[in-house]
């Protein structure tokens, strides 16, 4: 990794994190004695069409109402729905503009056997749970999945939603990569292939490009794959970087920049690497570095917890992101200069946003289990000196602990007139919300997920394993695309 250039930090001082009201999420969350909290998925998403939080720990879903978690009021939890058979949720998302709720769920007796339920968000913000498997035959150990619904632009929300604009990608045990078209009711087999590849070049990680265009699979060898999401045409390669190195985890932080955390487990080491794209061909790279230190031996394959997942939440309209990884309690802040180039921004003690203590006995420090950026608070914030005038609005940044707490952090950009273009006032809606008639589980029609024939099919995957990876884009658009560059002067970094 020497080869690619060092890690640069940069000092800032206009930027802080202010720590809100925190919440402890455990009460009524049941398990039975096999199952654990999950340390390597993301149990928290938030929906600003209905301005809900929605919050995984264990047999059950809990969802708050973010103005009432803003206020700090006691009350916040709207409701709190238990999954069938006693399963345990180990990651979900929002998809299909946050009509569904994608949940990986854990069988209560098998650890080792895991599926996808499609969840009506309508249905549980109402106390109730309608469930219908994603996949016909999805039973089996799952990694992790991150998921990508069309902007509003691309979507009727009372309306049909383009398959196209919702897309999943599946990797399974057999080194199958599968990518389905998300419909209302109904998925599309729109591709497979890669089966029967060497060992070494087994899919590990994948991501979506910010327009759902592209698929990038990360594979054990230690290079990057590009394909063409509806088609699977394979594209340009990012080779590996050094042996040893494996992409464990790929988020596209912009339209030209893929962020990829390696992990060496020779070394028990991470880095972090911004790929600088055109054409979704690497041109150059920005080295973050470590960014997180593990606790010692985490990283060790005997210890049970080396699988790595990085958290990262791009903050719309500004060039600059929140990342976490589920095997520290550390969270640190990345953004773009005016070069092009990304690096990690150092904050002061008092600016930083950091996990609280370990509240019982043990010497674990808690680590992030998901974060969710909630761009629907309005109210002006206090600046740091009395005599300044308020800050414009500023999105807030909720993390869910392993400690079982949820928490919240305004990110505050304290420079004269700065703002967020995204953070506007959202009123949740009402009338999509289900009648006491639409609530009762005998009348609501659970969508089902039906495989069709495969536009281009490479090989059938094998029906008697099922996938153990998932992945599909994130709710980011070309028109959400983060804007807001950060340049460097005399004077530190200003909006550009």
């Amino acid at each position: 990794m020497d080869d690619l250039g060092d890690a640069v930090p940069e000092e800032v001082d206009f930027f802080r994190c202010v720590e809100g009201p925190m919440h402890k999420v455990t009460a009524g969350h049941e398990y039975s004695s096999s199952q654990r909290i999950p340390t390597k998925s993301k149990m928290l998403v938030v929906s600003s069409r209905f301005g809900c939080a929605f919050a995984a720990l264990r047999s059950s879903i809990s969802v708050y109402d973010l103005s009432s978690v803003r206020r700090e009021e006691s009350e916040n939890e709207k409701a709190r729905v238990k999954l069938p058979n006693s399963s345990c949720a180990v990651a979900m998302e929002l998809v299909r503009s946050d009509e569904y709720l994608v949940v990986q769920v854990q069988d209560a007796f098998d650890a080792e056997a895991s599926r996808l339920l499609m969840l009506d968000t309508r249905l549980l913000i109402g106390g109730k749970l309608s469930q219908a498997d994603f996949l016909p035959t999805n039973r089996g150990e799952y990694r992790s999945f991150t998921t990508f619904s069309a902007p509003t632009s691309r979507s009727n929300i009372t309306g049909k939603v383009d398959q196209n604009a919702n897309v999943l990608a599946a990797i399974t045990r057999e080194r199958q990569i599968e990518v389905f078209g998300i419909g209302r009711g109904s998925g599309t087999l729109l591709w497979s292939g890669s089966a029967g590849v060497p060992d070494n070049q087994a899919p590990i990680s994948a991501a979506f490009s910010v327009d759902g265009s592209m698929l990038a699979i990360g594979t054990m060898r230690g290079s990057i794959q590009f394909y063409n999401s509806m088609t699977g045409k394979e594209g340009n390669t990012i080779k590996e970087v050094e042996s040893g190195w494996i992409p464990v985890s790929l988020v596209f932080i912009a339209k030209d920049s893929l962020l990829v955390c390696y992990k060496n487990e020779l070394q028990l080491q991470l880095c972090h690497i911004v790929w600088h794209l055109d054409n979704y061909a690497a041109t150059s790279q920005s080295v973050l570095g470590e960014l997180f230190y593990p606790p010692l031996g985490i990283l060790e394959p005997e210890s049970g917890e080396n699988e790595v997942a990085m958290l990262c939440e791009p903050v719309k309209t500004w060039t600059l992101c929140a990342l976490a990884n589920s095997i520290s309690n550390e969270i640190t802040i990345a953004a773009r200069r005016d070069d092009g180039t990304w690096n990690q921004w150092e904050l002061d003690d008092g600016k930083r946003a950091s996990l609280p203590l370990p509240t019982d006995e043990s010497d674990f420090e808690p680590s992030p289990l998901g974060m969710a950026i909630d761009y629907t608070d309005t109210s002006r914030i206090s600046s740091l000196l009395e005599k300044e005038p308020l800050r414009n609005p500023m999105p807030r940044l909720f993390v869910l602990t392993s400690d079982e707490v949820l928490m919240s952090f305004l990110l505050v950009d304290d420079r004269p007139g700065a703002s967020c273009a995204a953070v506007a006032e959202v009123v949740p809606e009402s009338t999509d919300r289900p009648s006491s008639a639409e609530l009762a589980p005998t009348t609501h029609a659970a969508p089902q997920f039906e495989l069709r024939q495969p536009v281009i099919p490479v090989q059938e995957p094998p029906k008697s394993k099922p996938p153990i990876s998932f992945a599909a884009n994130r709710d980011v658009s070309p028109e959400n695309a983060p804007v807001f560059c950060y340049k460097n002067s005399a004077h530190g970094n200003h909006p550009g």
